[in-house]
């Protein structure tokens, strides 16, 4: 059983690899951002999925904490209150995501069962109910962007 302090040292490292990747994919924007928040490659997304396959809510909070760190980076003109809830509901919405995919798909909560082909239906499913969400949030927020 694990102790708090791995659990913790999950997030840890969880946030750390979301800025790690997050600022690599800012190095990578001339080649792969299309438009303002909209990146052909978006490495954070992956190391979120991963960190939630593996770590489960402790994935998700280092997630969550690593996006709250870089959100002033690319959007430095977000209320604090709105940062926040964008923030939960991006991290949110990809963990049901991906607790929603494995349910349908009968993954087993360690993973014993999943197999390659699962991996782009999850994907798949996180990727549009993160989209619905955090898009139907910018819009009845009425945040624009200003560029």
């Amino acid at each position: 059983m694990s102790t708090l302090i791995e659990k913790l040292a999950l997030a840890a490292i969880a946030a750390i690899a979301y800025v790690l990747t997050f600022k690599v994919n800012q190095v990578l924007d001339p080649w792969v951002l299309y438009g303002q928040g909209i990146s052909l490659v978006f490495l954070p997304a992956g190391i979120k999925h991963v960190s939630i396959l593996l770590a489960g809510h402790w994935g998700a909070l280092g997630s969550f904490l690593g996006l709250l760190i870089m959100v002033p980076s690319f959007w430095p003109e977000l209320k604090l209150n709105q940062a926040i809830a964008y923030v939960v509901i991006s991290t949110v919405s990809t963990w049901v995501g991906i607790v929603l995919s494995m349910r349908l798909m009968g993954i087993h909560s360690d993973l014993s069962n999943l197999k390659i082909l699962h991996l782009p239906v999850l994907d798949l499913v996180t990727t549009l109910l993160h989209a619905v969400l955090t898009n139907s949030f910018f819009v009845l927020g009425g945040v624009e962007d200003n560029q």
